[in-house]
């Protein structure tokens, strides 16, 4: 259902909005279905919760694009959840 409301938002606002994508980030697909949505960031509290810091690795192998340095510059840390800041 977030995904779909996710999308809604993505045409109501426009590209210049930036819109963070939450609910249910598990794993790579997930994580790839809020990007192709429209999310800019992408919280994956709960795929940390379940998958531990392994999520991670998925998620940077998945974004071949991304450098390590360059990760570490786009890594926000919050106090109960991880984003990933997409270019």
């Amino acid at each position: 259902k977030s995904t779909k409301v996710l999308v809604q938002m993505r045409k109501y606002l426009g590209k210049d909005f930036p819109i963070i994508a939450s609910g249910g980030v598990m794993n790579t697909q997930t994580y790839a279905e809020k990007r192709n949505s429209g999310a800019d960031l992408v919280q994956i509290y709960t795929g940390l919760i379940f998958s531990g810091p392994k999520l991670v690795r998925e998620i940077l192998n998945f974004n071949q694009k991304w450098k390590y340095d360059e990760f570490l510059d786009k890594l926000y840390y919050g106090y109960s959840f991880l984003l990933f800041f997409i270019d």
